[in-house]
């Protein structure tokens, strides 16, 4: 049977209470963190974005099997209705690119990566880098588009020292017409201890302090376009091409 204790519990998901570690446990036996949370994501124009997510994580002396990742298929829209989120693992690497084995343990309301081996333990910092695909995430309203994403989510249990991320918008945005703003905090909060900077399509957004555990940074994107939500799948293939090659250069070296 697994000692669950050993494992570390991760989500995005500000519902989620991890049972898989006490908090107290985390601090009673060697201070964990994570070191690096940086998340890169690819709007595409048939209402999809394309994730990939570095995080570095800091076990010290204690010994985990590994990580699991949490994210709620479940988001409010700008209206207040519930929209279920669709979620595609592509790959889970290390830094170098070398694949890690994990379990998809996804059910209807949650989607949830183990990654890691039963019968081996590590310590000290690891990272791990997701790359997935996540459908139904934009809101529309006429010709306007409103993202909002949690970059690291409310249920962790241990502090973070960095969170950042860049945004990048499809080509025929009108960079004018964007606005984009985030925060940072506890569930509800409006702090805005983060920096963000646009360049052309390219929204990058960093915290300006260390987050404690339960805390997250969040960005909130809109723009306009007169381009129609769903594209042709001529122009969905040229997206994905450009997607399938920056993820090629990640297999290449796993073989």
């Amino acid at each position: 049977m697994i000692k669950l204790a050993t494992w570390i519990g991760l989500t995005v998901t500000a519902v989620f209470l991890c049972m898989l570690i006490p908090v107290q446990a985390v601090h009673a036996e060697s201070a964990e963190k994570v070191t690096d949370f940086h998340t890169s994501i690819r709007i595409i124009p048939n209402e999809n974005i394309m994730v990939q997510e570095r995080i570095t994580f800091d076990f010290g002396t204690n010994e985990r099997h590994g990580i699991i990742r949490e994210i709620s298929k479940v988001r409010e829209d700008v209206y207040g209705k519930q929209v279920r989120l669709s979620f595609e693992l592509m790959v889970v690497t290390d830094e170098q690119g070398n694949a890690y084995k994990y379990r998809d343990e996804s059910d209807a309301d949650m989607f949830r990566i183990r990654v890691g081996e039963i019968d081996r333990t590590i310590t000290g910092s690891h990272t791990y880098v997701f790359h997935y695909i996540v459908s139904n995430v934009l809101d529309r309203s006429s010709n306007m588009y409103l993202l909002s994403w949690d970059i690291n989510g409310f249920g962790w249990t241990v502090p973070m020292e960095e969170i950042s991320a860049k945004i990048r918008l499809p080509a025929f945005i009108d960079p004018e017409t964007v606005d984009a703003s985030c925060f940072t905090g506890d569930f509800g909060s409006t702090e805005r201890e983060c920096s963000i900077e646009q360049a052309d399509r390219v929204i990058s957004l960093v915290t300006d302090r260390a987050l404690r555990s339960g805390e997250n940074m969040t960005v909130v994107v809109s723009f306009e376009t007169d381009q129609p939500a769903v594209q042709s799948a001529q122009q969905m293939n040229a997206i994905l091409v450009v997607f399938f090659i920056e993820l090629l250069s990640v297999l290449q070296m796993l073989f």
